[in-house]
């Protein structure tokens, strides 16, 4: 074993990194939500309710797809921050939804 092999590792990430990441797109959702139901408003704002009411099923939408593409490029450590982000947005929205009823 020469010094090249015992001394190289491979980048996987970080949770945190997962973690921001996650939650940039998060942002980047919820901003596309508002516009979209700013532009398109229907009757009584019904896109809005869409966008915030399947807030977390959006996210599973492109959080699903993300993580796999993480865990292909061998960043598990960012694909870990990623599904805690997702996770607790999850319950933060579910949260919110049994509170409102």
């Amino acid at each position: 074993m020469n010094d090249d092999q015992m001394f190289s590792f491979e980048d996987r990430g970080s949770i945190a990194q997962g973690f921001f990441m996650g939650l940039g797109l998060t942002v980047l959702q919820a901003i596309i939500t508002f516009v979209v139901a700013s532009i398109f408003p229907g009757k009584d704002y019904q896109g809005l309710f869409i966008g915030i009411g399947g807030f977390a099923v959006i996210q599973l939408c492109w959080a699903i797809p993300f993580f796999l593409y993480l865990r292909k490029r061998g960043k598990t450590e960012s694909s870990k921050g990623l599904i805690i982000e997702t996770a607790a947005i999850f319950l933060i929205s579910a949260t919110c939804w049994l509170a409102m009823m």
